[in-house]
């Protein structure tokens, strides 16, 4: 392989978003037996301009969870752990309600527990507060719902491995940050790796994480989790250059990573020992990223090929699989020509036309997540309600393009009316109707709602014929309504709430976030009792 030609192109993907006085990310390229490319772009630190270079240290988020899994993998291969185990055996304060959930349930993230990021901030805590191993253990008793049964489907938390890295310390008998550095990075030689239990450890050559503020400046994004197992990996490139050494070399523990898993109904998930699987020309591939913060990771290696690829990033808005998959494609290409004529394409786009006015309105996905469809000087936009707006660009007559590269096409009914639109959620073609939303009646739903569980209240309150939910570190958050009893928040951690009655009397709410964490009922209760 040409070296030359691999560093230009790499440069060529940095060097629209990345200079040396910017953010940036460090890149290691790995081939055969050995890194064929380890670097650094931009800045680490932008008070002193430190640059990036393949010892900076970042959090890698959820690329941890790979570790996690090795972890398991090696456990299983010592005869200390099985799969089939209840998690109870490790866990006995964990709620019987939930059923029986097995270790495997929570590795291959089929476990049917909530995410307990979205049920701390239901609980209070607001994005940026301080997140630790205590606070995740004091939460296990009180989780006595779940999303669905345990193998009955995939749902992608950190939960799961945040109970593994748990289950590993008590198998261990020490914490599961010092098992780790023993038995994972120290026997592979990853000197600068480690996952970081300690809200105010100093550690040199570390990356601060930023995001893009107004004017092309750049503000800080605060880091204050440290939530072992599912998250707080730091680590540096050249020390995922040696990960990719050691899994591409196989063997047992790490053949075993890349069996996928299986539902109850026999079904096979696209998810294996902390990495994804996929296939690009009927050869398979396996990664997994992470982000938190203004950190961003990702992971892809091909074991047939015996190639793989590593990001590390301090940069919020770096598109880190574009680069990556970027990269992956021009190694199983024959020639650097081959790639830049790849690249070259535009995005489709029709000749410009009058979108009709009738595509605006709102469209009901599931429950509490509604399409907003909107038209601004001639442009048509989108968003769910409480996320950020996109633009819809014209393919022709009714068919646009989402700013995935995703068709939205709308539907007309025998008026000629627009009554529903298609579009790709959660990674499927799905028909959603367009809805009239409610206008009056929300005086019913105000009150104090109270989760004894978590030991917090919701006060909904009527402001100009609009409901809010108020909480004291929250504050206020309106509610979109948009059927009886059915509500979308403006957070995706409060997204739904749906209001209970009995006798039509409302006795209470059931609120779910908007993936990972359903079905969290509050009861109505007189206000003095808080009081």
């Amino acid at each position: 392989m040409d070296q030359k030609s691999l560093m230009r192109y790499v440069d060529s993907l940095m060097q629209d978003t990345i200079d040396q006085h910017s953010p940036g990310a460090a890149v290691v390229v790995y081939v055969d037996r050995e890194p064929v490319l380890i670097q650094g772009y931009g800045a680490a630190n932008l008070e002193y301009e430190m640059p990036i270079q393949g010892r900076t240290v970042f959090d890698s988020g959820s690329l941890a969870k790979q570790f996690t899994a090795y972890a398991v993998s090696l456990l299983i291969e010592r005869n200390m752990l099985s799969l089939g185990e209840d998690i109870r055996t490790y866990l006995p304060e964990f709620p019987e309600s939930s059923g029986k959930i097995t270790v495997g349930h929570l590795l291959y993230h089929t476990s049917g527990l909530q995410e307990w990021g979205d049920i701390l901030q239901i609980a209070g805590w607001r994005f940026g507060d301080e997140i630790t191993m205590d606070d995740v253990r004091a939460l296990i008793p009180r989780m006595n719902s779940r999303n669905f049964a345990p193998g009955e489907q995939f749902e992608y938390v950190n939960t799961g491995y945040t109970l593994l890295a748990e289950i590993i310390s008590r198998i261990a008998g020490e914490p599961f940050h010092q098992w780790m550095d023993r038995n994972v990075f120290g026997s592979i030689g990853m000197k600068h790796s480690f996952f970081n239990d300690d809200l105010y450890k100093v550690v040199p050559g570390m990356a601060y994480s930023y995001r893009l503020a107004d004017r092309g400046t750049y503000a800080k994004c605060r880091d204050y989790l440290r939530v072992a197992g599912s998250s707080s990996l730091y680590t540096t490139i050249e020390d995922l250059g040696q990960w990719l050494g050691h899994l591409l070399d196989g063997g047992s523990v790490v053949e075993r990573m890349a069996v996928p898993g299986q539902l109850a109904d026999g079904s096979v998930t696209n998810y294996a020992f902390g990495l994804f699987l996929g296939q690009h020309n009927k050869v398979q591939v396996l990664e997994h990223g992470g982000k938190y913060a203004g950190y961003r990771s990702a992971l892809s290696f091909i074991p047939e090929k015996r190639i793989g690829v590593a990001l590390l990033s301090n940069l919020e808005s770096l598109k880190e699989w574009d680069i990556v998959r970027g990269i992956i494609e021009f190694l199983l290409n024959d020639s650097e020509e081959e790639q830049v004529a790849a690249q070259s394409g535009q995005p489709l786009r029709s000749v410009q036309h009058v979108p009709d006015q009738e595509i605006s309105g709102h469209y009901l996905i599931c429950e509490g997540h509604v399409a907003v469809i909107g038209i601004e000087d001639g442009q048509v936009f989108w968003k769910i309600t409480g996320g950020p707006k996109f633009e819809l660009v014209p393919h022709f007559q009714d068919n646009f393009i989402d700013q995935d590269g995703d068709p939205v096409v709308f539907y007309r009914n025998g008026d000629n009316r627009i009554d529903s639109m298609t579009l790709i959620w959660c990674g499927e073609e799905k028909r959603v109707q367009k809805i009239v939303p409610v206008s009056d009646g929300v005086e019913a739903y105000a009150g104090v709602y109270y989760n004894s569980g978590l030991n917090v209240a919701y006060r909904m309150i009527v402001r100009e014929k609009e409901l809010y939910a108020e909480h004291m570190k929250h504050g206020s958050m309106e509610l979109f309504h948009y059927q009886r009893d059915h509500f979308s928040g403006e957070h995706y951690w409060f997204r739904s709430v749906q209001f209970v009655r009995e006798n039509d009397q409302v006795i209470g709410c059931i609120v779910s976030s908007a993936i990972q964490a359903k079905n969290i009922y509050f009861t109505r209760i007189d206000r003095s009792i808080l009081l």
